[in-house]
C-alpha cells in the first residue's frame, strides 16, 4: 500500500511540475555546453552543473497550481508571407530584386567580429561591367567579447553567372582587401570603404549577375573554418551589357514608294548605327536603306560597289578610322500611313451638365519599319505619321481637372507670340515689288501692331521702322 500511494505520489507531483523539470532539463543541457565551451571539462563545468541541480531542486518543490496541458497547435488561416529577399521569376533586362543575401551563421562565426557589406548598382560600358560594394567596418562591443579581425586579412570573392543560370562561376577566388585600398595600413578608425571590380570581354545584350562574398585569412579564424569564407554575401545584382550595334531607334526619315514618275523610286528609311567597337570605341554611321537591304551597307555612287566599311570619326583613336558597320540586320518591308485603330474615353459636358465619359473610337497613322535584327528575329519600328492618339478627356465631375486660368505672364508671353507673328506677316509682305501686298503689311502696321500692340517688346524694338513704313507713300514701280 506504502508503495502505491508513493507511486500515485510521483504521478501526481509530475503532472503539476512536468513543465518546470522540462524547462529545467533544457537548461541544464545548455548550461553545460556553455560551461564546457568556457571552461572547458575542469573544475569549471563541475561547479556549473552542482550549481543547476541545486537550482532545479529548488524548483521541485515549488508549488504550481497554474500548470495545464499545452494548447493544440492551430494550422494558421492566412498562408505565410512571402520572404521579400527571395529571387524573382527572370526577366530579360530587368534588375534583379534581391540584393543582399546571408549564408546561415555558424556558431563559430558569432565569435569574430567582421563587417558587413552591402552591393551597389553596377556599370555597363563598351570594355564590360563595373560592379560597385561597400565595406562597413563595425564598432566593437565589449560585451560581446567577439575578436575583431583585422582589415589586412580580409579578401572577397567575386562570382559571376548568366542571369537564370543555377551555378555561380568564380572570377576572383581571394581578391585582397589590401590591394583594392590603398595604404590600407595607414587608414585610423575607418568606417567604410568604396570598392569596385571590372569584368571585360563579355558576351553582348547578355544578362549577368555578380556576388561578393567576404573572407579573411586570419589563423584564428582559419582554425574555426578551413573554407577561410564568412557568410557575409552581398549580391546578386544584375547588369546588361551592351550589344555590338544599337539601331532600334536610329529611324528616320520613312519614305514610301512613289511609282508615278518615269524612274519609279523605292521605299527607303535613313538609319543611324552605333557600333561599341572595341579597337574604336563608340562610334556612328548614318545611311539610307531600301527594302531588302543589310542595315550598315551603302552603295558608292562613284565605283557602285556595295561595303560595310565606313571611315568614321573615333575619339579613342583621335581621328578618322575604318570600321565595319555591317549588322546582319535586313530591312523586310517599309510602310507609310498605316491606319492604327484605338479607342478613348471623353466627356462632352454641356450647361445642363456632363452623362459621364463615353469610349470613341478613333484611327491614327504611323509609318513603319519591319526588319530582322542581328540575331535574326522580326522587330518592327513605328513613328507617328501626323497627329497621334488623343488622351482620355473627363470633365470635372468625372475626375477631370478644371482648366487652369492664365496667370498674367501667360497673357504677357501670349501677346508677344501674337505680336510677333503679326510683324513676321507684314515683314514677309513689304518685301513684296506688288503695290496690294505693300498696303497689306501697311495696313498692318497702321491698324493692328501700333494701337493695340504699342506696348509690346516686339514692337518697341521696330518702332521706328513700323512708323516710317505706316507713313510711306504707296507707288507702282515702273515697268
Amino acid at each position: 500500500m506504502q508503495d502505491d500511494g508513493s507511486a500515485k505520489g510521483v504521478n501526481s507531483s509530475l503532472e503539476k511540475h512536468w513543465e518546470k523539470i522540462a524547462v529545467g532539463v533544457v537548461l541544464a543541457v545548455l548550461v553545460v555546453y556553455i560551461g564546457v565551451k568556457l571552461f572547458g571539462e575542469g573544475q569549471g563545468a563541475t561547479r556549473v552543473i552542482t550549481q543547476l541541480r541545486d537550482k532545479l531542486a529548488v524548483q521541485l518543490h515549488q508549488k504550481n497550481d497554474k500548470v495545464s496541458p499545452p494548447a493544440p497547435l492551430i494550422p494558421p488561416t492566412n498562408p505565410p508571407a512571402v520572404n521579400p529577399l527571395s529571387p524573382q521569376p527572370f526577366t530579360v533586362g530587368v534588375k534583379t530584386q534581391q540584393v543582399v543575401n546571408f549564408r546561415p551563421i555558424t556558431v563559430a562565426e558569432t565569435s569574430f567580429l567582421f563587417p558587413d557589406i552591402r552591393m551597389d548598382q553596377p556599370t555597363v560600358d563598351i570594355e564590360g561591367v563595373t560592379i560597385f560594394w561597400t565595406l562597413l567596418v563595425p564598432t566593437p562591443d565589449p560585451a560581446l567579447k567577439q575578436a575583431v579581425v583585422k582589415l589586412d586579412t580580409m579578401f572577397f570573392q567575386v562570382d559571376r553567372r548568366v542571369k537564370g543560370a543555377k551555378d555561380w562561376d568564380t572570377l576572383e577566388k581571394q581578391l585582397k582587401l589590401k590591394d583594392l585600398v590603398k595604404d590600407l595600413a595607414k587608414e585610423k578608425d575607418p568606417k567604410e570603404f568604396k570598392l569596385k571590380y571590372s569584368n571585360k570581354n563579355l558576351q553582348p545584350k547578355t544578362d549577368y549577375e555578380f556576388q561578393i562574398t567576404l573572407g579573411s585569412v586570419d589563423p584564428a579564424w582559419q582554425s574555426k573554418q578551413p573554407k577561410l569564407l564568412t557568410g557575409k554575401i552581398a549580391g546578386p545584382v544584375s547588369v546588361r551589357t551592351y550589344g555590338l550595334f544599337e539601331y532600334n531607334e536610329g529611324f528616320s526619315n520613312i519614305q514610301g514608294e512613289d511609282p508615278e514618275p518615269d524612274t519609279p523610286k523605292p521605299a527607303q528609311v535613313w538609319v543611324k548605327i552605333i557600333k561599341y567597337d572595341p579597337e574604336c570605341g563608340k562610334v556612328e554611321w548614318s545611311g539610307s536603306c531600301k527594302v531588302g537591304d543589310t542595315i550598315g551597307f551603302s552603295r558608292d555612287k562613284e565605283t557602285g560597289a556595295v561595303t560595310s566599311i565606313h571611315r568614321v570619326r573615333s575619339d579613342k583613336k583621335r581621328g578618322q578610322v575604318p570600321v565595319d558597320f555591317n549588322t546582319g540586320a535586313k530591312i523586310k518591308a517599309i510602310l507609310t500611313n498605316q491606319v492604327k485603330l484605338y479607342t478613348y474615353k471623353a466627356c462632352n459636358p454641356t450647361t445642363e451638365g456632363c452623362s459621364g465619359p463615353k469610349e470613341i473610337k478613333a484611327d491614327y497613322k504611323v509609318n513603319r519599319v519591319i526588319y530582322t535584327d542581328e540575331d535574326g528575329v522580326e522587330q518592327t519600328y513605328e513613328s507617328l505619321a501626323g497627329m497621334g492618339p488623343r488622351a482620355d478627356y473627363f470633365c470635372e465631375l468625372h475626375g477631370g481637372v478644371a482648366p487652369r486660368a492664365p496667370t498674367p505672364e501667360d497673357k504677357e508671353t501670349a501677346l508677344e507670340a501674337k505680336t510677333q507673328e503679326l510683324l513676321d506677316k507684314a515683314e514677309k509682305l513689304w518685301k513684296s515689288d506688288k503695290v496690294s501686298e505693300k498696303a497689306s503689311a501697311q495696313k498692318i502696321y497702321k491698324e493692328l501692331l501700333l494701337p493695340p500692340y504699342a506696348d509690346t517688346q516686339a514692337v518697341k524694338a521696330h518702332k521706328g521702322e513700323i512708323e516710317t513704313r505706316s507713313k510711306e507713300n504707296l507707288k507702282e514701280k515702273p515697268k
